[in-house]
């Protein structure tokens, strides 16, 4: 028994001797690593003259080299591609841009088409209605106040027709400069990103070439992409023409209604003056001819519709 309990001492007072072995190698401090009787460990003479290379280290380095080898390649053979597209897009604006001036056109050609058919219209009815009023006269006066009314509203009528078709002219012109305006616009503010994008891909070739840092090329180029996106953004909000386009709208429609209102003035003025001739030679002042001309509506225009 004594000799068991020797054994036993023995073994406790190895144990705690360990103790303060595996805590120091647990909270960090002390970096002494119990030996493994079990392991051969291989002792080579240290050389103060020499640094070791971690192999890990080696495999990064030859990794960050690859990346930069292959962004570039892979930059190389998109940019026929980003070019591509930045003309692309340029293209797709102008020809909306040209799409929306068709349109304007096209509109503007069948409002002709509408006006011309409601002149005649309203030119045969007026035509009738002076050769009733002629025939229901009788006397020579009568006569001619119906002949100087009939004057007197073709007069008022080719001038209304004057006034219509130079507002309506005059409209066709201003949104043709807006259009064209526009079209001028996206055409140099498109010009400068492609030029700013050129220059940043030139940077980028560049870099390339002289060996900078792959994250660095990438960093550059996206910046300076990034910054000639927002100036294009930026020159496509200053050439905004509802404004424009709104004006000339109620210009053209203010014209167009002072040209109405220009007509009947005239034709109500004439109405009474026929209403007195007819009247003095028939000896009823009272009786009213049976003309009224009803002049053109006044067209409108909704400026969405015809935005360039």
């Amino acid at each position: 028994m004594k000799t068991n309990s020797k054994y036993l001492v023995a073994i406790l007072l190895a144990g705690v001797l360990l103790v303060p072995q595996f805590s120091y190698g647990l909270t960090g401090t002390n970096t002494t690593t119990p030996i493994d009787p079990n392991k051969k460990e291989r002792f080579q003479p240290k050389d103060s003259s020499s640094k070791q290379v971690d192999p890990r280290a080696l495999k990064t380095a030859s990794e960050n080299r690859s990346g930069d080898q292959n962004f570039c390649t892979q930059f190389s053979q998109k940019v026929s591609k980003l070019s591509q597209e930045v003309n692309k897009r340029r293209s797709e604006a102008i020809a909306k841009v040209d799409q929306i001036k068709t349109e304007i056109r096209k509109k503007d050609s069948e409002r002709k088409v509408d006006l011309t058919e409601k002149r005649s219209e309203n030119e045969v009815k007026f035509n009738e209605n002076v050769s009733k009023l002629d025939s229901k006269v009788s006397t020579l006066s009568q006569k001619q106040a119906v002949a100087s009314f009939k004057s007197a509203m073709i007069a008022a009528r080719a001038a209304r027709k004057a006034a219509v078709d130079k507002a309506q002219a005059d409209f066709r012109a201003g949104m043709e400069a807006v259009a064209n305006e526009r079209k001028n616009g996206v055409a140099s503010t498109t010009d400068a990103f492609r030029a700013a994008s050129n220059a940043a891909i030139e940077k980028a070739k560049a870099d390339c070439a002289a060996g900078v840092d792959a994250n660095t090329i990438k960093d550059t180029l996206n910046t300076s992409l990034r910054a000639a996106k927002t100036e294009l953004e930026n020159d496509r909000k200053s050439f905004d023409n509802s404004a424009k386009v709104q004006a000339l709208v109620k210009a053209r429609n203010a014209a167009i209604r002072k040209a109405h209102d220009d007509f009947k003035a005239i034709l109500k003025a004439e109405i009474a003056k026929l209403k007195v001739a007819i009247g003095a030679g028939s000896g009823n002042a009272t009786s009213t001819p049976p003309i009224t001309p009803t002049p053109t509506s006044t067209p409108t225009t909704t400026p969405s519709s015809t935005q360039p």
